[in-house]
């Protein structure tokens, strides 16, 4: 692909022509996998986009194609293939292999391990090599490579009493609040007695966290009082101080176009509910578990930096959390990894090394003992 016209030829061949087998399945070319895209997930979707979504998703791809091949030849028309064939081993082929070896081999005594964006083949490796069994909400399958998964330590699970019980939550939320497949909540036993389980991937601003949250909560309160409640998600929360909490924060993030859900916003609503998370007592502020820095050869074009925009504050975002129900359990340490070593270094994720775009929260929970009666002692000759 030396120049547009090969590439053109190329590119049409491969996407209609070439039949492709993907997960057991064949498909008759690429254009096959290409899905409408859902008003669900995108609000700013119109009806008649969604309608033709497909077809603009095929001409969209092609003027971005060319655009790019038409730059990459011109600027490095010797190194940009090998560079982009590289950056693809390790950032795609090799990722799935790479992300379950770090949790092999660092941590492997996890309890619980909540995945987010997972692709199909992170699930069957995952299945595999882990002491871990991994639970995924039926009826979704992993074409978009954005699944939420639940990995449970076999050591500490009974997997014969998993239960998905994912579409109790959604059935509680509003119209086009979330999608298959970023939502995964399980009812199991473990030796210290049941849980409920949740792994969450929230939209692009965190409209979605909220409300997923609340509807949750409430699902536990209600059917499971008695259960162990843990979460781990991707809030998907920005920097800013709380503006609102409690249903008002429920209100503004739960709609179309609301507006994107601030880590104290976050932990706001979580106070309200009696919820607790890893990030209880500490400067919000100063923690962060992406640090992504986009460059112009992508499609989200707002979302792109120059080069001396890179190390910006701004695009440190903490949005990784573990939330728990206050009472049962309480943090007895936390700490971030995004070199796959257990350390945290200032870096830009992912990288050939730690190809996730999000760093490990690792957090360990401790039982707290149950709150003791209160007995009022009155004195002798009162009444009461």
């Amino acid at each position: 692909m030396n120049d547009v016209e090969s590439w053109w030829t190329l590119w049409r061949a491969y996407m209609f022509k070439t039949p492709l087998c993907l997960q057991s399945k064949t498909f008759t070319s690429a254009f096959q996998l290409l899905e409408p895209i859902s008003r669900a997930k995108y609000p700013a979707v119109t009806e008649d986009e969604e309608a033709i979504s497909v077809a603009l998703q095929t001409l969209c791809l092609a003027l971005f194609d060319a655009i790019f091949v038409h730059v990459l030849c011109s600027l490095a028309p010797n190194t940009w293939q090998p560079l982009k064939a590289s950056l693809h081993k390790a950032l795609f082929e090799h990722k799935p292999s790479r992300c379950v070896s770090i949790l092999q081999e660092r941590y492997a005594d996890a309890d619980v391990v909540f995945i987010q964006e997972a692709s199909e083949a992170f699930a069957s490796r995952a299945g595999v090599c882990l002491d871990h069994f991994v639970l995924r909400p039926s009826g979704v399958d992993g074409r978009r490579s954005q699944l939420s998964l639940i990995l449970a330590r076999k050591s500490r699970f009974l997997h014969h009493t998993a239960r998905d019980v994912t579409k109790d939550v959604l059935c509680r939320l509003p119209s086009r609040c979330t999608t298959a497949g970023d939502l995964c909540v399980f009812e199991v036993s473990s030796h210290d007695g049941p849980c409920l389980l949740a792994s969450f991937h929230g939209d692009s601003d965190g409209a979605s966290t909220a409300p997923v949250v609340a509807a949750l909560h409430d699902l536990a309160l209600e059917r499971y009082p008695d259960h162990t409640l843990l979460v781990g998600l991707d809030a998907n929360t920005a920097a800013g101080p709380a503006a609102c909490s409690g249903d008002s924060a429920i209100q503004r993030t739960g709609s179309a176009g609301g507006g994107a859900l601030g880590g104290g916003d976050f932990s706001a609503l979580l106070e309200e509910r009696g919820l607790g998370s890893c990030w209880a007592g500490q400067d919000l502020g100063a923690l962060w578990t992406t640090f992504n820095a986009r460059t112009y050869l992508q499609p989200q074009l707002h979302k792109a930096v120059g080069l001396d925009g890179v190390l910006d504050r701004r695009h440190m975002r903490l949005r990784d959390w573990v939330v728990y129900r206050g009472g049962q359990l309480g943090v007895a340490g936390v700490e971030r990894d995004n070199t796959g070593r257990g350390v945290f270094e200032r870096r830009v994720m992912p990288s050939p090394a730690f190809p996730s775009d999000h760093a490990i929260v690792a957090a360990t929970l401790r039982r707290l003992p149950p709150a003791s009666p209160v007995i009022w002692r009155l004195p002798d000759g009162c009444k009461g």
